[in-house]
């Protein structure tokens, strides 16, 4: 018995948003170590498209969550588990 099409389309709309984290996560280390120019047109638009999607997300965590050693951000990986554990009960509840 296979997934209803709207709830497929949800994880289908999950998995796009883990990209989203993994792709802002690379994007943002590589800014921080100087590996790509944040001041360049281009990435200066990409990083500010996936920081509108993503960081709203991560304020959320952030309240709960707060830095540990000093600037460590762990809500990227607090959001990549939640989104895994909506898929999980919507493949393992949606399916029956």
């Amino acid at each position: 018995m296979g997934l209803h099409p709207i709830l497929y389309a949800v994880v289908m709309v999950l998995d796009l948003l883990q990209f989203l984290i993994i792709f802002y996560v690379i994007l943002n280390l590589l800014i921080h170590f100087d590996v790509i120019n944040r001041y360049n047109k281009f990435v200066s638009k990409i990083y500010e498209m996936f920081s509108s999607i993503v960081d709203p997300i991560f304020a959320k965590i952030r309240k709960f969550i707060p830095a540990v050693f000093g600037n460590v951000d762990l809500s990227p990986i607090v959001a990549l588990l939640l989104l895994n554990v909506v898929q999980y009960a919507i493949y393992y509840y949606g399916a029956r």
